[in-house]
């Protein structure tokens, strides 16, 4: 008979976690589309210290596979149970720049997914609605491929 006295310890500290977790401050503004956004530096400081009480460590890393590359995020618990998920990079400069922000993204879009919260309210798009071209509608949204510049598959493709 298996023993669920680990399994049930792990869901029982991630509940108890998110129940715990405060939501990101929106601490950022950019002045060129105008809004405010929560930083991965909000992002770590709401988010780490309650992980950290239930058990679990934070890892991130970057890696590519046969889809592109990707930044991956990890909660793993005190019982060796790992939460995961991966966010593909989509680069908007084709530079180490681009690199170093699209992996910026990536990293606190990975946290906020798997602790299954948001920022302060619903609206953080970071900038995404208002950096499209005018005239031109989010296809992501819409269930069409994304178009972008970097040769890597966009997460519409990648489905």
């Amino acid at each position: 008979m298996k023993d669920h006295t680990q399994e049930n310890s792990w869901f029982t500290d991630f509940k108890e976690f998110q129940e715990s977790v405060d939501k990101p401050a929106k601490d950022k503004a950019n002045s060129h589309f105008r809004n405010k956004y929560a930083s991965f530096e909000a992002c770590l400081e709401a988010i780490k210290p309650a992980l950290h009480q239930h058990g679990f460590v934070l890892l991130q890393s970057n890696n590519r596979d046969e889809l592109g590359d990707y930044t991956e995020t990890k909660f793993v618990h005190k019982t060796g149970y790992e939460l995961v998920t991966k966010v593909y990079l989509v680069l908007d400069k084709n530079n180490m720049q681009g690199v170093g922000s699209a992996i910026t993204y990536a990293k606190r879009y990975g946290i906020l997914t798997l602790a299954g919260i948001e920022p302060e309210t619903k609206d953080d798009d970071d900038g995404n609605k208002a950096s499209l071209p005018s005239g031109t509608t989010n296809n992501a949204a819409q269930g069409a491929p994304s178009k972008n510049n970097s040769g890597w598959p966009t997460r519409s493709q990648q489905q």
